[in-house]
């Protein structure tokens, strides 16, 4: 949020290890140039070849759309998760014109 900020650049990031309640997830997230944190992304698709689905949890959510601040719609998904070209589907009909992915 700081480095946003102070650089007047909107950032898209991930992925981290997030703790909600009990669970673990791979976690990306998008920040505007203001600081203001608006997108957050639970990976769906975990790797069973390195075994995270032993020690994370899957998310439950599709990507979201989401705005930038120029205007421009976008979302974001998380390494694996393009092996799966279908959970796009809903970002690009709602209007997404940019799909980052964060491996």
């Amino acid at each position: 949020s700081n480095l946003a900020q102070t650089y007047q650049v909107d950032i898209i990031a991930g992925s981290v290890s997030n703790q909600i309640g009990q669970n673990i997830y791979n976690t990306a997230f998008s920040v505007l140039s203001n600081g203001k944190c608006i997108n957050r992304y639970n990976k769906v698709h975990l790797v069973p070849m390195l075994s995270e689905p032993d020690f994370m949890s899957p998310g439950k959510q599709v990507p979201e759309p989401f705005e930038l601040s120029d205007g421009t719609l976008a979302t974001q998904i998380i390494c694996y998760d393009l092996r799966f070209p279908e959970l796009l589907r809903y970002p690009a009909r709602s209007g997404a014109q940019i799909a980052f992915y964060v491996a």
